[in-house]
């Protein structure tokens, strides 16, 4: 079965495009789902960690039933605290680096994310529903240390609500080869 996260339709439009190039992306989530299945199917690696139990169960399942791999953690903490504990031993040994903060806590998850970019220059992080007004600020703040961003506005196919998304990286470049 083919998965498709549920982002708005421009995101998902985004990443359909930019599939190949993404298969060469370590792909480290915040909050596991459809996008887990979904980059499972063609990403070098998908690290994941979620805090609601039956959520994760569930994603877990579904892994195994379709025969999908990626590395599943239970969190029993708020993310911003697991993020050395599961990810950045694992980013620091890799290249191509595709963050996405999909979940809890996306302030402070951004806030270290963007810590992580700077001393990893292929690094992409992607802010599910960034139109949230708790998270302007440290958008902001993360466009002041020179992160460039591309915005992707668009209605989710899952419940027909309007919703943002933000990319940033530091490389420019990266906004030149996606499209």
């Amino acid at each position: 079965m083919n998965y498709l996260p549920w982002y708005n339709q421009n995101k998902i439009d985004f990443l359909e495009k930019n599939r190949t190039l993404l298969s060469n992306f370590n792909i480290f989530e915040y909050g596991c789902g459809f996008s887990t299945l979904y980059f499972s199917q063609f990403a070098k690696s998908v690290t994941s960690a979620e805090l609601r139990a039956e959520w994760f169960e569930k994603i877990s399942h579904l892994l195994l039933q379709n025969n999908l791999q990626a590395d599943l953690h239970l969190v029993k903490y708020n993310f911003a605290n697991c993020i050395n504990e599961f990810f950045v031993s694992k980013i620091n040994n890799q290249d191509n680096i595709f963050i996405i903060i999909d979940s809890n806590d996306r302030a402070k998850c951004l806030q270290i994310c963007t810590q992580i970019a700077n001393t990893h220059p292929n690094t992409i992080i992607m802010l599910d529903n960034s139109e949230r007004e708790n998270l302007q600020n440290e958008i902001q703040n993360t466009q002041n240390q020179g992160f460039h961003t591309k915005t992707f506005v668009g209605v989710r196919p899952v419940d027909g609500k309007t919703s943002t998304s933000t990319l940033f990286c530091k490389n420019q470049n990266w906004l030149g080869l996606i499209s």
